[in-house]
């Protein structure tokens, strides 16, 4: 749970072009904390066009396979999809930005309330050990993982290094029905003190878990809901530290590059597709 430390304080500041400045209070005193922003933003470059005869090539390189659903929602023109596949990178990098910044916020609510927890009920800090032996074997073996990754690099099996390495798949985990009793009511509930039902939670740690496998595989996002992931991930780091949140916010630029999306084919209302975040969202599955 965030402690409420750091508050609104004064309207915002600015301090030259490349930053955004919000001021806050801090133990009591004011403080400004500066966003970096490119300018202009990287994002609204305009795009190189690509030679016909290069595109060619470069399908080739890269697999008609992995063009074709460019390809077939630009109406079949060449460079268009090579625009459209470059938009969709572009869009991944700044996206990631701010799923990193949410996942880090959201990681270290709930160690806190795990380490807190862990050391009432069981004397030890250290709640990665497992000391109630209450984790599922898939929960042990992430850990296991994560410890054999430090070990490899030869690097000290300190706490943080351990959390850090442990991915957005195994905290949205933790979230699941399973552990409901045994996690979610004496221990991870409290990071989310307004908010009572696991399953709210885990719903937006599941769908931006989804977004931002896409995105580690290079999968197409152009044609996911992206709107709605931005206001979700948003959401959550409201939840979870509003002032963390809004130092997330300024920085972030998934607006504005959702307003350079490439031109796509007509959906089926009959409406261009054309600088929206629309798309169709996968199912949800209940936990």
């Amino acid at each position: 749970m965030c402690d409420g430390r750091l508050g609104p304080a004064a309207p915002s500041t600015e301090r030259g072009p490349s930053s955004i400045g919000r001021a806050f209070t801090l133990m009591g005193d004011p403080v400004t904390l500066f966003a970096v922003r490119a300018s202009p933003p990287h994002c609204l470059q305009r795009w190189t066009r690509v030679p016909l005869t290069d595109a060619a090539v470069l399908e080739r390189r890269l697999s008609p396979d992995r063009l074709a659903p460019y390809r077939q929602d630009v109406g079949g023109d060449l460079r268009k999809a090579f625009e459209l596949y470059e938009w969709n990178a572009r869009m991944g990098a700044t996206f990631w930005r701010t799923l990193g910044h949410v996942e880090v916020l959201v990681r270290n609510a709930m160690h806190d309330q795990l380490t807190t927890w862990s050391l009432q009920q069981h004397g030890e800090s250290r709640w990665y050990l497992d000391p109630g032996g209450i984790f599922t074997d898939k929960t042990t073996e992430s850990i296991e993982a994560a410890v054999q990754k430090l070990r490899a690099k030869r690097r000290d099996e300190t706490t943080g290094r351990v959390v850090a390495e442990l991915s957005w798949g195994f905290w949205r985990f933790l979230l699941i029905s399973s552990y409901d009793r045994s996690l979610w009511l004496p221990c991870l509930r409290h990071a989310w003190p307004a908010h009572s039902l696991r399953q709210t939670l885990y719903d937006p740690m599941d769908r931006l878990n989804d977004l931002r496998n896409r995105i580690a595989h290079h999968e197409p996002i152009y044609n996911r809901p992206l709107r709605d992931l931005h206001t979700t991930a948003l959401t959550l780091a409201e939840w979870t530290c509003p002032a963390t949140a809004e130092w997330i916010r300024a920085q972030c630029e998934v607006l504005d590059m959702l307003k350079t999306r490439p031109w796509t084919r007509p959906c089926q209302t009959g409406q261009p597709t054309r600088r929206s975040g629309g798309g169709s969202g996968r199912r949800q599955r209940r936990r």
